[in-house]
């Protein structure tokens, strides 16, 4: 009865019962089903928990800074290098737990990557090897390998000057009947 009431009050006004109204009186949806595929709203991308994420680690951040927690741990470093570098003894000792830490890790590869002790490399030859020849002999994609070199004359020309003749014409004997 109230709609009733409110669409006369309107005066005759299509607007109450337009589906632009009725849209807009539901509750916001996302839409995703343009971009998303039709996923449903309430599932999470990996873009949006990488954004949590940042977010989550920015706070962190500033939280820290507004309750200056930071500069404990700052001080406990700063304290710890200082001494570091005052003691010698100290310093021996931190350099020798970085050397077992280092060793430790370096026998750990070599564990999980075992290297031959001894082996004896052979070289392939690349024939027929796709990777580098393509299957086919390389000599063999040379110019003039079946008939060799079209003009023997060339052969006694290293500085190629009979070439050059030859091209600006020089070289020919002429046609027909000069003597």
């Amino acid at each position: 009865m109230q709609l009733a009431a409110q669409r006369h009050s309107f005066s005759g006004s299509s607007l109450v019962d337009s589906p632009v109204r009725r849209l807009a009186a539901r509750a916001p949806t996302r839409v995703t089903a343009l971009f998303g595929f039709g996923k449903k709203s309430n599932e999470k991308s990996e873009k949006d928990l990488e954004k949590e994420e940042q977010y989550a680690k920015q706070q962190e951040v500033l939280n820290r800074r507004r309750t200056n927690s930071w500069q404990g741990e700052v001080k406990e470093r700063r304290k710890e290098v200082s001494k570091y570098l005052q003691d010698p003894a100290y310093k021996k000792k931190i350099d020798e737990e970085k050397r077992a830490r280092f060793k430790a890790k370096k026998e750990q590869e070599e564990k999980d990557n075992p290297v031959p002790k001894f082996g004896i490399i052979i070289p392939l030859a690349p024939f027929g090897m796709p990777d580098y020849d393509e299957t086919e002999r390389f000599d063999l994609r040379l110019p003039f390998v079946d008939k060799g070199d079209p003009d023997p004359e060339l052969d006694n020309d290293p500085l190629g000057l009979k070439q050059l003749g030859k091209a600006l014409g020089l070289g020919k004997k002429p046609k027909g009947g000069d003597k």
